[in-house]
């Protein structure tokens, strides 16, 4: 009995049955039988659960064991693997939440958390791949958040083309690519407005009096720095605005009002068109039926 080993004591109850022993000779042995039978299956249970790791498989003979009133120290390498595993299953589930959410710093702890569990590289590779992405996200958000802020529209395209390969939230995209319109249409005002009259002609003749017959006769040239009006030919206006040329730092409303403010300027009428043809400036002044006088100039 002292020895406990279910072998021995199933062995010297099988011999003192033979010896004709009583039968209250053989309760503490039997009882100690069935104890040291328990004990022995929940050993069985708990070296094949730390074998194959699985966690129900080792919860399960941990239990048993605690029943079978096995000591601390035979169920310590089953609870430390039963520990690890629930740690792996838990790293396991943190880094397929965070692939879901796509999110950068969800990632790097799920995938730190991952490594630290012990978690094989292939468990990994999906997280790492997201991680790329995200990152390649987050770059190219903020490569459009900044060219947002500049006024380079081509700075800004690419930056946009970036953002669409790269993922970045529609709303995000919707916005700059408003952005980007603004921008071109004030490119379009600049360009409609810098340099505007260059190469212009100067006022080559302006009438001197009401009479067309006079003025045909008596043509006279004024320099294109004077106050535009109907006589004056139309790029002579246009050479005016050489002293008023806009800046960058313009805004869209002062660029829009100016350039308004010139084309009423620029605006004339048939009269006023047909004498800037013919280089001829009285013509908008003749009265009704003055061209059937025949003094009017051939045009080429």
């Amino acid at each position: 009995v002292a020895t406990r080993s279910p072998d021995m004591l199933q062995s010297a109850i099988e011999a003192g049955e033979r010896a004709g022993l009583a039968e209250e000779e053989f309760v503490q042995a039997r009882s100690l039988l069935v104890e040291e039978e328990h004990k022995s299956h929940a050993r069985d249970l708990l070296r094949r659960a730390v074998g194959n790791r699985d966690m129900d498989a080792l919860q399960s003979a941990i239990s048993e064991g605690e029943r079978a009133g096995l000591d601390a120290r035979e169920l310590e390498d089953a609870r430390q693997i039963l520990s690890e595993e629930q740690r792996r299953k838990e790293a396991r589930g943190e880094v397929s939440t965070a692939i879901d959410s796509g999110d950068l710093e969800r990632l790097h702890e799920a995938i730190a958390e991952g490594e630290a569990a012990g978690l094989e590289e292939g468990e990994l590779e999906h997280a790492r791949k997201a991680l790329a992405e995200a990152e390649a996200k987050e770059a190219a958000q903020q490569r459009l958040a900044a060219a947002t802020q500049t006024t380079d529209p081509e700075l800004l395209r690419a930056a946009l083309e970036d953002a669409e390969a790269g993922g970045v939230p529609p709303e995000d995209i919707d916005e700059a690519k408003q952005t980007l319109a603004k921008l071109d249409a004030l490119e379009s005002l600049k360009r409609a407005t810098t340099g505007f009259g260059q190469g212009a002609e100067p006022c080559e003749q302006e009438a001197t009096t009401d009479d067309p017959q006079e003025t045909l006769g008596n043509l006279t040239c004024k320099r294109p720095s004077c106050s535009p009006n109907k006589d004056t030919h139309t790029r002579a206006k246009a050479e005016i605005f050489d002293e008023e040329a806009l800046d960058d730092g313009s805004s869209d409303e002062d660029l829009v009002k100016a350039l308004r403010q010139r084309l009423k300027k620029l605006h004339v009428t048939p009269a006023d068109a047909l004498a800037q043809c013919m280089r001829c400036p009285a013509i908008a002044s003749l009265g009704p039926g003055a061209a059937d006088d025949g003094f009017l100039p051939l045009v080429d």
